[in-house]
């Protein structure tokens, strides 16, 4: 319930700026004909009902959704009002009164909201028995009354002329109507038959009714009533003439009542701004043609600037080459250590925001620093810290490192961060565990393609040489006899030739540096990967990065190392065995013999 009035919400303030630029435009367009007020008014109900809408580089609406939905949990809340100095007041208040604090187990926007949410169904249930309790009411009034033609109905109880109805509308009229008046408020009625008014007055109180929070709306709402009344004027003052001008307005003066709440019906003839109709009847003079036209093409301009939304403004968080390059030699000297030219340094940032500065560029980003040890991938040191590094750019094109900013540890970190980055970034800033797997398998991957290159592990050639079709056998053939045994395969299988396990441990090896790893028939876990092999080592890394097998080069084959490995899960060959491992330290992995059949 809380997302759905959040997004009401949302639409309201987008149809907002929509009601006030319809506002300015009636009282531009004075002297358009009102039927054009009307058509706008449409626009309105067009932005309140749909729940999406087109962008356009055109809209003028600030923001498309100016409270996020994530604002409910947010740990910093903050709006998005498209406007930087109503945000720039707004933001602080609600982050420094609305932020949930540690240890607090609801976070008191979900609270506000929950109430909220409680609040305006109650505000709706509320507007939908009044409209229900006064359509009663009338309908009661109106029981007794007498059909004097065909639609039209005479009634003692009514102190106005009125529409009732949606689908089967009738026109009601007072007993006291004078006989001179009838004539002109049977126009007006019929006019606003014949424009479905009877329709689009329902429908507006209809939205008030979702939309009562919001005043704005209450405004438009009022103005559109108003609106339908004097397009009806007009059109009966077109079409009877201009000549009853006066007796219409004295038409208007006799049946004119007093009322003071907005309703969702009738019609009423004489109850919505009597004053200001009369002054508008006595003064009406048929618009100019090119009036017409700049009325409908302003119409035209407030739809495709206020029925659109704004482009996302997803600014692009890429850096060129040179900067990114530039960049990655920063991290990499402001993080380096002792022992980093005996180690593999590496680094990714992820950039959280860039902030322009004349020549200057500042980028909010999280920096994650590691230097492996050997070719095990063994982090020897590392960091993973939100950073702010601000880099000048000379007229020449080259880049100079003007500060390059951490936080201080301990019970400073917080405040260092929400002193220096922008609020927006403030949660994503203190979320150390948000971009860490992503950035880790990053290096990883970037320390396993370096140790490849420096042992040519990419160089397996000669373990698939004149490798034919693969079969699955007994591990009785070392490795020097596999030659011109496996022509123009991709393929190749070790396995352990000292198992307890009846199907032997395997690993399958393939030309473009994937394994798949069995290590045990109770096993339901199969490892897969990407491997990496030089001289001295096979390493076998699993696609999650989560496990690493290392198996030592040895005259007979490949030793299993697993003082470098992952652990390897311990199974029971019988019901009264001790739990083992099916690979144990040491373990040697051969070729396995393809003179067998599977």
């Amino acid at each position: 319930m809380e997302s759905l009035f959040l997004k009401l919400l949302n639409m309201s303030i987008t149809a907002s700026w929509l009601v006030l630029a319809v506002i300015v435009v009636r009282l531009l367009l004075r002297k358009a004909p009102k039927s054009i007020s009307c058509l706008l008014w449409i626009l309105v109900a067009v932005r309140l009902i749909c729940p999406f809408s087109f962008e356009s580089i055109l809209s003028l609406i600030p923001s498309a959704e100016t409270i996020p939905p994530q604002i409910i949990d947010s740990k910093t809340p903050t709006i998005n009002s498209g406007i930087s100095i109503l945000n720039n007041t707004i933001n602080p208040i609600i982050s420094d009164s609305l932020a949930p604090n540690n240890g607090d187990s609801v976070n008191p926007l979900q609270v506000i909201s929950g109430i909220a949410s409680i609040i305006w169904i109650i505000g709706f249930v509320c507007m939908v028995l009044y409209a229900a309790v006064s359509f009663i009411r009338l309908h009661r009034k109106t029981r007794e009354g007498v059909e004097i033609q065909k639609g039209i109905w005479l009634c003692d109880r009514i102190d106005t002329p009125f529409i009732l109805g949606l689908t089967r509308p009738r026109i009601f009229l007072p007993s006291t109507i004078q006989k001179d008046d009838m004539k002109y408020v049977l126009a007006h009625e019929k006019a606003h038959l014949k424009r479905y008014d009877h329709i689009w007055k329902p429908l507006g109180f209809a939205l008030l009714a979702v939309y009562w929070f919001n005043p704005i709306i209450w405004a438009a709402y009022i103005l559109l009533c108003r609106d339908i009344e004097l397009a009806c004027d007009e059109k009966v003052i077109r079409d009877l003439g201009f000549k009853i001008k006066k007796p219409y307005s004295n038409a208007l003066i006799n049946c004119s009542v007093t009322r003071n709440m907005v309703s969702a019906c009738p019609l009423a003839f004489g109850e919505t701004s009597v004053k200001k109709r009369i002054k508008s009847v006595l003064n009406y003079k048929r618009p100019a043609f090119w009036i017409t036209i700049c009325a409908i093409v302003t119409s035209i301009v407030v739809a495709v600037c206020f029925l659109t939304n704004p482009p996302s403004k997803q600014k692009s968080l890429e850096l060129d080459t040179e900067l990114d390059a530039f960049i990655s030699q920063v991290i990499m000297t402001e993080n380096k250590t002792a022992h980093t030219s005996e180690n593999f340094p590496c680094e990714n940032h992820k950039i959280l925001d860039i902030e322009p500065e004349g020549n200057r560029t500042i980028l909010y980003s999280w920096v994650l620093y590691c230097e492996y040890k050997d070719a095990s991938l063994e982090i020897e040191s590392g960091s993973h810290i939100p950073s702010v590094i601000t880099v000048e750019e000379s007229d020449s094109g080259k880049y100079r490192l003007v500060e390059y900013w951490i936080p201080r540890d301990g019970t400073n970190y917080e405040t260092d961060i929400k002193t220096k980055f922008p609020r927006h970034l403030w949660e994503e800033a203190l979320d150390s565990q948000l971009h860490i797997e992503e950035q880790s398998k990053v290096c990883e991957l970037t320390a396993r393609k370096h140790f490849s290159n420096i042992g040519e592990l990419n160089k397996t050639d000669n373990l698939f040489d004149n490798l034919g079709m693969r079969y699955f056998a007994s591990p009785s053939a070392g490795l020097n006899k596999t030659d011109n045994l496996f022509d123009n395969t991709n393929e190749v299988l070790l396995g352990f030739t000292e198992s307890a396990d009846p199907t032997t441990p395997t690993i399958l090896l393939r030309k473009d540096n994937t394994f798949s790893f069995t290590w045990s028939a109770f096993s339901s876990y199969f490892a897969v990967g990407t491997y990496q092999m030089n001289d001295d080592a096979l390493i076998l890394t699993t696609d999650d990065n989560k496990n690493v097998y290392t198996f030592q080069k040895v005259d007979t084959g490949y030793a299993f190392d697993a003082g470098k490995s992952s652990p390897i899960p311990q199974y029971k060959y019988s019901e009264n065995a001790a739990p083992q491992s099916p690979v144990p330290d040491g373990a040697i992995f051969q070729q396995l013999n393809t003179e067998s059949s599977y």
